[in-house]
């Protein structure tokens, strides 16, 4: 599942490289997948690490993307 996502975000997001996603299990997290998600941003001559968080509800297929918390940067 987390090689299907970052090959969906490095497919349609070409200014992200070096994608990496990892499924992160939080207790009491009931029906829902949380990933935390790290790049690195490549803008013409700069580039710059980047992380966010990404939270998917199967039951409802709704999604939710956010800047990664200080904490797991």
């Amino acid at each position: 599942m987390c090689r299907s996502l970052e090959q969906t975000i490095a497919r349609h997001e070409p200014r992200l490289r070096n994608v990496r996603a990892s499924l992160e299990m939080e207790d009491g997290s009931t029906n829902r997948l949380n990933f935390a998600i790290a790049a690195l941003l490549v803008l013409e001559a700069a580039q710059e690490p980047v992380s966010f968080d990404a939270v998917l509800q199967p039951s409802s297929l709704q999604y939710s993307i956010t800047k990664c918390t200080a904490a797991r940067r």
